[in-house]
C-alpha cells in the first residue's frame, strides 16, 4: 500500500537541489534509515527512524553554515592543462543515480563502510560508473578518482548484488547492436567467472 505522503520532496530542499528528489537509495544503521538521493547533479543524504516514511535532509558538513551534500560533481579541469592523452574527470559535470551497499571492516575495532555506485557524468556527454565510500554512518563521502566501469560511456543507473567476494554490477547501456536501451551486467572480480548462484541451504 502506497503512502500518501512523500517520504521526502522538494520542501526544505538545498540550494543545490534542483527540482525534486531523486533515484532513492537506503540503508539501515540500528533505529535510523539513511537515503541517498540525487538532485541537480548531486547527491544528497536523508534520515528517518524505522517508519522510513518522513526523512529529514542531513547536513555532510557540519562545520559550514550551508546544508552541505554528501557528493557533488568533481572539480572542473582546464583542457589545456591536460598532458596528451589525458582525460577530464569522469563526473565534472554532474553526479546521479546512487546505489548503496554497506559492508563491516574485518579489523578489531569493526565499522561500517558506506559504499556508494553512482552515475558520473562528463564534459563529453559520456556517463560512466563511479564509487564513493566513507567509514561511518555520517560525512561526506570520498571518491574514487576513475570511475569503476565505463565501457560504451554510456553506463549509468546502477544496481549491485553483493555476494560477499565476488558480486554483479548492473547497469543501464545501449545495446550493442542497436540504440537501444538494455541492463548490462559485470562481475567482480574481472579475473574470475560467474557461475549459478548458490541455493539457500534447507536447514
Amino acid at each position: 500500500m502506497k503512502d500518501p505522503a512523500p517520504a521526502l520532496d522538494a520542501r526544505g530542499a538545498a540550494p543545490w537541489e534542483a527540482g525534486a528528489p531523486g533515484s532513492p537509495t537506503a540503508y539501515v544503521e540500528g533505529s535510523r534509515v539513511h537515503l541517498f538521493y540525487s538532485s541537480g547533479g548531486t547527491l544528497g543524504e536523508a534520515v528517518s527512524d524505522l517508519s522510513a516514511r518522513a526523512f529529514a535532509r542531513v547536513d555532510a558538513d557540519p562545520r559550514t553554515p550551508a546544508l552541505d551534500p554528501v557528493l557533488g560533481p568533481s572539480p572542473r579541469v582546464d583542457p589545456a592543462t591536460l598532458a596528451p592523452g589525458e582525460k577530464p574527470p569522469f563526473d565534472e559535470v554532474g553526479v546521479a543515480d546512487p546505489c548503496v551497499s554497506v559492508r563491516e571492516t574485518p579489523a578489531t575495532a569493526k565499522r561500517a563502510h558506506v559504499r556508494v555506485l553512482y552515475t558520473g557524468m562528463a564534459t563529453a556527454g559520456t556517463t560512466a560508473i563511479g564509487f564513493a565510500a566513507r567509514y561511518g554512518h555520517e560525512g561526506p563521502l570520498a571518491r574514487q578518482p576513475l570511475a569503476v566501469y565505463a565501457a560504451k560511456g554510456k553506463e549509468r543507473a546502477p544496481a549491485l548484488l553483493d555476494l560477499g567476494e565476488t558480486g554483479y554490477l548492473y547497469f543501464t547501456e545501449p545495446r550493442s547492436t542497436d540504440a537501444r536501451e538494455a541492463i548490462g551486467a559485470g562481475f567482480a572480480p574481472g579475473a574470475g567467472s560467474p557461475g549459478p548462484l548458490a541455493t539457500p541451504s534447507a536447514e
